[in-house]
């Protein structure tokens, strides 16, 4: 059986020989099994599109931004046709990657009704993504950010501390939670600075509340940026992949990860692929009372929010010794 992405671009190359009259678009089937069938389309104007057939018409969102648009339709046999077409032409690659990760994953689902769920939340995705960049991808410092967290995830699961399930479940980060792991009664803020650095950036208020989680960690990680090919090397891509790799096994699990990082405005670019750091420490501190920290109760009434500085050189006596998530 093909994959999806050969499939993708295949169809892609038929329909770059097709032309096509005013109003008329094509399409060419790329799966085969799926309970939503999905296509690859082109219109006369030479846009791609991606499109969904389902047999009723759903509630699914009609978008117009200036990366995308939308629109569902219906067909002759009485079927609707939901679309998604790239209207800048520049985002190709990246709109390329989603339609066929998007493609792929409708294909898993087993039914009609969780296929458009599932199309419903991408959309969404979607749509925050590239409100979020012009180009839909994620900056230098965003790009760090996240291989924090994940380096975290992979931790929590080679470590043992909790199965993949669990640990994906509790991280809260792509989804604007306060704090990047959040458990029944526990949570986890990460940090990734450089190693010559002492100070981290705390964002709001809520960041070191222990009032809200009293058994809080606070987890840095120390790195210096690399070559490529040094052997510690980690880029974004190379740390999904390792992710991936670890819910495989499940369907649903793994579409729960894409979900994720979506939500957190990542799609596989070769870009990612340059910017290469090695972690060379990490260190986990436990928030408790006296660490130094601002909380909602220490400050005046009318103060709705603060970003402040924490200097590590103050937190030693706070500081989890062994790392408790393998390696440090």
């Amino acid at each position: 059986m093909q994959s999806t992405e050969s499939l993708w671009h295949s169809a892609k190359h038929k329909l770059s020989n097709i032309q096509l009259k005013s109003g008329e678009f094509h399409l060419v089937r790329i799966d085969e099994s799926s309970v939503v069938t999905s296509y690859c389309g082109i219109d006369e104007g030479g846009r791609l599109f991606l499109a969904f057939r389902t047999s009723k018409r759903s509630l699914i969102p009609e978008l117009k931004t200036s990366a995308f648009d939308s629109h569902i339709s219906q067909r002759p046999d009485k079927t609707w046709l939901y679309m998604l077409r790239l209207v800048d032409n520049k985002l190709s690659s990246v709109f390329e990657t989603l339609c066929i990760d998007l493609s792929k994953e409708v294909s898993t689902t087993g039914s009609e009704d969780a296929a458009i769920h599932l199309l419903k939340k991408r959309i969404r995705s979607w749509e925050k993504l590239f409100a979020a960049s012009f180009d839909g991808l994620l900056s230098r410092s965003q790009v760090i950010g996240l291989i924090g967290e994940l380096n975290l995830l992979l931790d929590l699961i080679e470590s043992g501390k909790l199965p993949p399930a669990s640990a994906l479940a509790a991280w809260q980060g792509p989804y604007g939670s306060d704090q990047d792991f959040i458990f029944p009664d526990s949570a986890i803020e990460t940090k990734t600075i450089r190693d010559n650095l002492n100070e981290v950036s705390i964002s709001n208020l809520e960041q070191l509340n222990t009032d809200r989680f009293p058994v809080l960690q606070l987890v840095v990680n120390r790195y210096r940026d690399v070559a490529t090919e040094d052997p510690n090397a980690i880029s974004l891509n190379s740390l999904t992949s390792r992710l991936v790799s670890k819910f495989t096994h499940d369907p649903i699990l793994l579409r729960e990860f894409n979900t994720s990082m979506l939500e957190a405005g990542y799609v596989h670019h070769d870009s990612y692929d340059q910017l290469a750091i090695a972690i060379i420490h990490k260190d986990a501190y436990s928030v408790t009372a006296d660490f130094p920290r601002l909380m909602p109760s220490m400050v005046m009434k009318g103060v709705t929010d603060a970003k402040y500085q924490v200097s590590l050189l103050s937190t030693d006596s706070f500081k989890l010794t062994p790392y408790p998530y393998g390696n440090n």
